[in-house]
């Protein structure tokens, strides 16, 4: 009977207490290189909250029934993920330093504070959401570096509002070498990791509220000189937390190389121990010079540009490490450099859908970037004053900031509206049962017999990674031609292309062999042996002039109004139309069934030489011609083609406008490309990323597949181009593939694919060893 009174006590304890124990939610993991919860794929949008534990206290600045309304209102936008900092240290009344203090001297803390935090922990258990805890600060507006050196017997802290950025950075500067300012940091990371929080009875350490624990935010050397003793400090403070806390991630706060006084190798040093989990990068456009204040519009796109270019330079040593990327603060102010609530964002919400894509898109395809945090979150605060003063709400600005700068606001309602929907994005990421890492590429054959299902193949495969192309590999190469079996990428690097491209041009005089001197009857078997070891084939055509019977090069005679309907040219051209839809639909296995194929008709249109490119061919008839073939090849029962739309590099920076000059329309194809070659080497890597950039975002708003349809580098004469150059800036790009261009067998300077025996072969099989080669 006692047993039971007892059980019955405990149940109606638990029915009526505040923080109830529901099912234990899971901590957040590192598998494979990307984070994992549950079981599942964690990717997120999340944003920093500051001064959460402040707000969760019962003392001054307290406000636990806006805490309260703030998580209700974040968890409903899809925002589960909080970077919050733990306590600010030191004396208050410092004009740019956030207050109350946790910190009040060594050893010394503000229980209302640690009651804050342990509230907004279990708060936030309560919501499924998880915390990320930074421990320090190398700035001044929490104390951090500044407060540990002046209590390690430095001297006063220079203010950075009288004595200025340049005085106090060099103060802090004595951080990486003052092993008592380190030594008194300790102690606070051992106080706070040993705690329990008191209303939910459950130790630090165990707590599934916590993602993980923070070193500091944006923690510096802030001289070159001290970044070997500020990697050592860094490894000492993270093997402490593992000792501490075996169970929860561990991460640095950096800004990146940013943060590292420009140096890559320091930042992936640091990122490198054993004991840091995941790395972090921070983004600011406008603090780092890249948007003005009067021209924040005007400044999106090489905000945007050199954003991605940060991005990728830290995932290429992701990459290395094998470890996630979160870029857990970016912000842009609001337009004008207003700060009142609602006031408009829309370059800030240019920015933020940006940066979503690229997180999105890179996890999409397998990559290393999990998730974001934006700077900062400021719900339901009401700024009274530019600069904080004590009583005014907390905004996601600390104190030393124009209060709503970079705050997002519950009144910001496009903000919120392009956050909740890139949520969605990330949600579907996590769900996907097809990731990149969850099951390796292995090469079977094409199984794929109809358009739709060879799209659902490169669909899938572009999820895993980007597929390798060469023109004509198998039949001939730098010193050979027509010799079953043999293969300049084979004998090159060790592995055939898994896609294969072959030219039609010659097809329609009733040539028995190409332009290039390929007999049709060795390209059909060739075809066969493409998919039968599981390749892809695309087809170009470079037909001949049908006015003046010049090659596909002759621009001249009004060639393409010539052969439209009513033209004096078009019987012939529908006659070659025949002979080409002929050649395609014989296109079938040994047993019989259909290779489904993509077809990269008049392509580099932008160009001028070609008898269909821009200086004899207007963009409205180049669309009637682009859609005539098509129809005129489905009124003739050829049923296996996917269709690549692939103009060349554009003469500047390429825009949608301009790269959309010639489309045809949605109905007539399905996948995206572009042509472009190391002609001016200093120019290609801006190129291609101006580019992809643009052909991404135009197959995500069409719904098309994307590709790399050729380039190369002639002859190759740097030997490191082909991972250097062109890998690393096309690797995380969700394309199908990338088509090298031929090795020449009759024209010696010709070759753009790996040459036997080369030091850039050598090169080529760095790609072949990255995860997102296909092979």
């Amino acid at each position: 009977m006692k047993k039971i009174i007892l059980i019955l006590s405990l149940m109606i304890t638990l029915w009526f207490s505040p923080f109830q124990i529901f099912a234990q939610p899971s901590l957040v993991r590192v598998q494979n290189g990307h984070f994992e919860r549950g079981g599942k794929p964690y990717y997120f949008v999340g944003t920093n909250m500051w001064y959460g534990a402040i707000l969760g206290s019962e003392g001054r600045g307290g406000d636990r029934a806006r805490l309260c309304r703030e998580l209700d209102l974040l968890k409903h936008n899809g925002i589960n993920n909080l970077r919050i900092l733990v306590g600010a240290d030191g004396r208050e009344g410092i004009r740019t330093k956030v207050e109350p203090s946790l910190q009040l001297a060594p050893g010394v803390y503000n229980d209302t504070i640690l009651a804050g935090l342990d509230y907004l922990l279990a708060e936030m258990g309560k919501r499924d959401m998880v915390a990320v805890l930074y421990l320090n600060n190398s700035w001044e507006w929490s104390g951090g570096y500044g407060y540990y050196l002046e209590q390690a017997g430095c001297g006063p802290v220079p203010q950075t509002d009288v004595d200025g950025y340049p005085k106090f950075m060099e103060y802090v500067s004595q951080f990486a070498t003052n092993e008592k300012a380190q030594q008194l940091f300790f102690d606070h990371v051992r106080f706070i990791l040993s705690r329990t929080n008191r209303y939910t009875g459950r130790p630090y350490k165990d707590d599934p509220a916590i993602m993980s624990w923070q070193i500091g935010n944006e923690p510096r050397a802030f001289k070159k000189e001290a970044l070997p003793a500020f990697a050592t400090w860094l490894a000492k403070a993270s093997a402490l937390i593992r000792s501490l806390d075996p169970n929860h991630l561990i991460s640095v706060g950096s800004e990146g190389a940013w943060g590292c006084e420009g140096s890559y190798d320091t930042w992936e040093k640091i990122c490198s121990d054993k004991n840091i989990d995941y790395c972090n990068i921070h983004l600011w456009p406008y603090n780092w010079g890249w948007a003005r204040k009067d021209h924040l519009s005007d400044d999106i796109d090489r905000s945007c540009r050199n954003t991605k270019d940060y991005i990728d330079k830290h995932l290429t040593i992701c990459e290395r490490l094998h470890k996630p990327l979160v870029m857990e603060e970016f912000g842009y102010p609001r337009d004008n450099f207003t700060y009142t609530p609602g006031s408009p964002t829309t370059a800030r919400d240019t920015y933020y859908k940006y940066v979503f894509s690229l997180v999105a898109d890179n996890a999409r395809h397998g990559g290393y970037f999990a998730g974001c945090n934006f700077w900062a979150w400021g719900g339901f605060a009401k700024p009274r004053h530019e600069q904080w003063q004590r009583g005014d709400d907390y905004c996601g600005d600390p104190s030393q900031e124009a209060q709503g700068l970079n705050s997002v606001f519950a009144v910001d309602s496009t903000t919120l509206a392009i956050v909740k929907e890139e949520v969605k994005n990330f949600a579907q990421i996590g769900n996907e049962p097809t990731q990149p890492t969850m099951a390796p590429f292995k090469r079977q054959a094409l199984r794929a017999t109809t358009p739709r299902a060879l799209r659902n193949v490169l669909a899938s495969r572009s999820r895993q990674g980007i597929m390798i192309g060469h023109q004509d590999d198998p039949f001939y190469g730098t010193t050979w031609k027509f010799e079953e079996g043999r293969s300049d990428m084979l004998e090159a690097v060790g592995v055939r292309p898994l896609v294969l491209g072959c030219e039609l041009g010659g097809l329609e005089l009733g040539w028995d062999h190409n332009i290039d001197g390929v007999p049709f009857t060795t390209m059909f078997k060739e075809i066969q042996r493409q998919v039968a070891r599981g390749g892809i084939v695309t087809l170009s055509w470079h037909p001949h002039n049908p006015v003046t019977g010049g090659d596909a090069w002759d621009a001249k005679g009004n060639a393409v109004t010539a052969i439209l309907p009513g033209g004096a040219q078009n019987k012939k051209f529908k006659e070659w139309l025949g002979t080409v839809a002929n050649f395609l639909k014989s296109l079938k296995t040994a047993q019989g069934q259909t290779i489904p194929v993509i077809f990269r008709p008049w392509h580099e249109m932008n160009g001028g030489w070609f008898w269909w490119g821009k200086t004899d061919c207007t963009p409205s008839e180049y669309k009637q011609l682009f859609q005539y073939t098509v129809n005129t090849f489905a009124e003739l029962g050829v049923r296996n083609l996917l269709y690549c739309y692939s103009p060349n590099v554009a003469d500047q920076d390429e825009t949608v406008e301009n790269y959309m000059k010639y489309y045809p329309g949605d109905e007539y194809v399905s996948m995206l490309g572009t042509d472009i070659y190391a002609w001016s080497p200093e120019k290609y890597v801006h190129q291609v990323k101006t580019t992809l950039d643009v052909v991404k975002k135009v197959a995500q708003q069409h719904h098309k597949l994307m590709c790399f349809s050729e380039t190369g580098y002639q002859n190759t004469p740097k030997a490191n181009w082909f991972y250097d150059s062109l890998w690393t800036t096309i690797r995380n790009y969700p394309l199908s593939y990338v088509l090298l261009w031929r090795n020449a067998w009759d024209k010696p300077k010709e070759n753009f694919g790996p040459v036997p025996g080369s030091a850039a072969a050598e090169n080529f099989k760095k790609i072949l060893a990255d995860k997102r080669c296909l092979k």
